[in-house]
């Protein structure tokens, strides 16, 4: 299991990726997002709307979820 781990390390991509997922690490120039409380409960909704103020927020928001997705 350590050798096939130690293999993965040698590509970038995959580098890449648990750089990402386990450790948070973004590129220069990119800008993390973090969602707290997606969860939804019985009875319960979390979902709040966004003010038009805040509508250059969502703009970046779903640019930065657009630079990802290919």
């Amino acid at each position: 299991m350590l050798q096939k781990e130690k293999d993965s390390l040698q590509n970038n991509n995959y580098v890449e990726q648990v750089a990402r997922k386990d450790l948070g690490m973004v590129k220069p120039g990119e800008q993390p997002f973090v969602v707290k409380d997606l969860n939804t409960y019985e009875g319960e909704s979390n979902t709040t709307v966004a003010p038009a103020e805040d509508a250059s927020l969502v703009e970046r928001v779903m640019e930065a979820i657009g630079s990802v997705l290919p």
